[in-house]
């Protein structure tokens, strides 16, 4: 019987998850005992230290389960051409008005 079943492969951070999950969730269905308080914790633990792997790759679950890219956020600092570009339009229309 097959695990790993997504057929990883470099430079895909995504079929890395997935190849780990696979045989996780094998060892926790198979040879753990649901509802043993020690199972259970080491399965929290497991869980836990995938989401923190999942998210330092990048990647988030969305709410239909599928594992996606998480979207970068912009930059807070502005491009200093394009504040250029605004304080030349800016003097351009006040020296406009006051002609």
């Amino acid at each position: 019987m097959a695990i790993i079943t997504n057929n990883p492969t470099a430079y895909d951070a995504a079929s890395w998850i997935i190849a780990l999950w696979e045989p996780l969730q094998h060892w926790r269905h198979d040879l753990c005992e649901e509802g043993d308080e020690e199972d259970d914790k080491d399965w929290d633990e497991v869980c836990t230290v995938m989401a923190w792997l999942t998210s330092e790759l990048g990647y988030e679950y969305n709410s239909n389960g599928d594992l996606c890219l998480i979207p970068e956020e912009p930059d807070d600092e502005p491009d200093p051409k394009v504040e250029e570009k605004i304080r030349t339009l800016v003097r351009r229309v006040l020296n406009e008005g006051s002609n």
